[in-house]
């Protein structure tokens, strides 16, 4: 679903109708006690979540879509 974090937090419920433009703004910052990584559609912030061990302190951010009828038109 949109927003979700994948196998960190997800998101349950579908928050964007299909066929609904939407903004999504992706946040991390390395703070004193993780890396803080928020999630907002729309403005909504829908993920926060702290990385205490610091897995994601580096690498890339990668959209993923893979379930049937989630593919850009």
């Amino acid at each position: 679903k949109s927003g979700s974090l994948y196998g960190l937090q997800p998101i349950l419920t579908r928050l964007i109708p299909p066929d609904v433009w939407f903004t999504q703004h992706i946040v991390v910052r390395d703070v004193a006690d993780g890396v803080h990584i928020r999630i907002l559609l729309n403005d909504i912030e829908v993920v926060n979540h702290v990385d205490r061990e610091r897995k994601f302190a580096r690498g890339h951010v990668a959209f993923q879509q893979h379930h049937e009828g989630s593919e850009v038109r």
